[in-house]
């Protein structure tokens, strides 16, 4: 009899846990999905200064998630910022790379960064960061950071990937 009384008071316990995890989740989700949104839009303006909207159009590829085309003011087409996901044995980095209507990358920005803590560090120095910036989209090239030569040849492995889906499909 004991048993069954333990039985039901933990049923009950961990019924009432997961309510309470689901409606805290339905409360903030909404939350963290805007200020998601903003942390990106806030990066595309990093990427193109010159940024007055933009239109997303997801699942783009199965290795490209997003295609961001950005506009400025007077509605022209300024340039694209792809988000693509590299992983490795360190972890995962989300990059999203800008791409300008002259085919040259204008900047890449992390948007989401999970690599072993130490392991992968230096690739996001603006020192690695910087060398991308102006560089063709026919002939992505990568100094690999001493210290950081996984983590340095996967972000160059997502900006080739990238650069190669543009060239194939935007003209």
């Amino acid at each position: 009899m004991k048993r069954i009384k333990l039985t039901i008071t933990l049923c009950i316990v961990a019924a009432l846990s997961g309510l309470l995890i689901s409606s805290v989740n339905t409360v903030t989700r909404p939350i963290i999905d805007k200020n998601a949104a903003e942390k990106e839009k806030s990066l595309y303006e990093e990427i193109f200064a010159d940024i007055d909207t933009y239109e997303k159009n997801e699942n783009v590829s199965d290795l490209i998630s997003e295609q961001v085309v950005i506009y400025d003011s007077a509605k022209n087409i300024i340039g694209y910022v792809y988000k693509a996901t590299g992983v490795n044995g360190y972890g995962s980095i989300t990059v999203l790379t800008g791409i300008d209507t002259e085919q040259k990358v204008k900047a890449i920005k992390y948007s989401a960064f999970s690599q072993t803590p130490g392991f992968g560090d230096k690739v996001k120095e603006d020192v690695f960061m910087n060398q991308f910036s102006g560089m063709p989209t026919s002939t992505i090239s990568v100094d690999a950071q001493a210290g950081a030569t996984y983590s340095s040849n996967l972000v160059g492995d997502v900006v080739a990937l990238v650069s190669e889906y543009h060239k194939n499909n935007v003209k």
